[in-house]
């Protein structure tokens, strides 16, 4: 019998989900991006450092490192990343992902109030999700 550990294989090093939510300071819409590291991790809680860069009708985030959240208590699961950007309004909208020289590339349809994923080129390394729940 062996008993050696066999690692899962794992295609994705991220997931994503677009969603609209209302500033509530501003009171202005915004394109919320949250996205969270497939691989669980154990002890404490990590979030997903990010930058981001917005031009008319493209979003680019650019995924760095991890880092141990200020606030938290212990906790596994996986890094947390959220970032807020202002509605984009109607039409297409590119929000490009970007780490260590690798591109995700991901189309948005937006209607008024609504969003839909149209494509998702480029290399794999991000996964578009209806949900992170």
């Amino acid at each position: 019998m062996n008993e050696e550990r066999q690692e899962p294989t794992i295609t994705h090093e991220y997931r994503a989900a677009f969603a609209r939510q209302m500033n509530q300071e501003s009171g202005q819409a915004e394109l919320v991006v949250t996205m969270t590291t497939v691989r669980e991790l154990v002890s404490l809680g990590y979030t997903i450092n990010v930058q981001t860069k917005r031009a008319k009708q493209a979003t680019t985030i650019q995924i760095g490192g991890l880092s141990v959240a200020r606030h938290t208590l212990s906790r596994a699961g996986g890094a947390v990343g959220t970032v807020a950007v202002p509605w984009p309004g109607e039409g297409t909208h590119h929000v490009v992902f970007e780490r260590k020289g690798k591109r995700c590339d991901v189309e948005l349809q937006i209607r008024d109030t609504s969003l839909k994923v149209e494509s998702s080129t480029g290399d794999a390394f991000v996964e578009v999700v209806d949900s992170l729940a």
